[in-house]
């Protein structure tokens, strides 16, 4: 594939992130760059199509910070259809590191910018169809994996685990399918969907530099993003640092013109049980594929397992400072 794109020798580097994608750092004598191949269970032409038009349309705005554009190949093309059905591209090195919660100025600089990208979203203009399924919609975002493929699985994991623990995973899983339908008039747009700390970068003045990894950005309901970011506050280190945590992203993102409804508010324990179901489907499906192995699916559930349940014993908290700061 890179030579498509560069004329000159290139030496490659591996990462070890990227749910949907196989990624690499590539540097050469003209920069530093970084490839991403898909997973053809993922993504197809039109997806990629999407991706490439919201990029563009994204670029188009006056915003602070660098997302990964497209880089042409030598022959003008924005990205590749490979051989064994996956897409390519390659994008500019963004410059930065990976912000820190233990850093009370980054977390509230995500926050800013979390509002700043909605914003941006809300105003995008594109052609393409949404063609991504949303979240809620989670038993067809991969083909491999439907629901008795998830519920094969919790009932019959890979690997040791307790059965209890389980039982109330699969429990979960049954009773989010009445949790959901309520929540069908919410307000919708175009969202990130995996504004995760890994997915920021910042720059040495303390400013977020880029955004990274726009592959399921797509259009789904608006508060799934805010549910996203908070729930990865939530550690084991202490339940008073989770929500300083919290109410720092909060702060920052007040700055900015996102605001939801209560109703959205309410929805949050909900959906992060919701966004864990998804990384579950995501994960399972890669397994299911080869590209994973089964130490990252018992990752995802023990998540699933202690966030949930904070969100719950804690959601009191949690929506007084959601409407502290970002209620309309």
């Amino acid at each position: 594939m890179l030579s498509q794109y560069f004329r000159t020798p290139w030496e490659l580097n591996e990462v070890s992130f990227g749910l949907i994608n196989s990624t690499r750092i590539v540097r050469n004598e003209s920069g530093k760059y970084v490839s991403r191949i898909s997973d053809p269970h993922f993504k197809d032409r039109n997806k990629m199509q999407y991706e490439y038009e919201l990029i563009q349309s994204l670029n188009q705005q006056e915003i602070p910070f660098m997302i990964p554009s497209f880089e042409p190949t030598l022959s003008g093309l924005p990205y590749l259809e490979l051989s064994n059905r996956t897409f390519g591209r390659v994008s500019h090195y963004i410059h930065g590191n990976i912000p820190t919660i233990r850093n009370a100025h980054h977390v509230f600089e995500m926050g800013k910018t979390c509002g700043l990208l909605l914003d941006a979203f809300s105003r995008v203009n594109i052609t393409s169809p949404a063609s991504l399924v949303p979240f809620y919609d989670y038993y067809r975002l991969h083909p491999l994996v439907s629901k008795s493929t998830v519920e094969s699985f919790i009932k019959s994991p890979p690997f040791t685990c307790d059965r209890t623990e389980m039982d109330f995973v699969l429990n979960s899983v049954n009773e989010l399918e009445t949790l959901l339908p309520p929540f069908s008039n919410l307000p919708m747009q175009i969202i990130h969907h995996d504004l995760l700390l890994t997915n920021f970068l910042i720059d040495e003045e303390g400013k977020i530099s880029g955004i990274l990894d726009f592959d399921f950005a797509s259009w789904d309901w608006r508060i799934i993003e805010l549910a996203n970011c908070l729930q990865q506050y939530i550690g084991p280190k202490d339940d008073l640092f989770n929500i300083k945590l919290i109410e720092n992203f909060l702060s920052g993102m007040s700055t900015t013109k996102a605001r939801f409804t209560i109703d959205e508010i309410y929805a949050i324990p909900a959906l992060t049980k919701l966004l864990y179901i998804v990384r579950l489907v995501l994960r399972l499906g890669k397994y299911l594929s080869g590209f994973d192995n089964i130490d990252l699916l018992q990752v995802t559930i023990q998540q699933y397992l202690f966030k949930t349940r904070w969100v719950e014993n804690h959601k009191q908290e949690l929506i007084y400072l959601c409407k502290k700061y970002v209620v309309s």
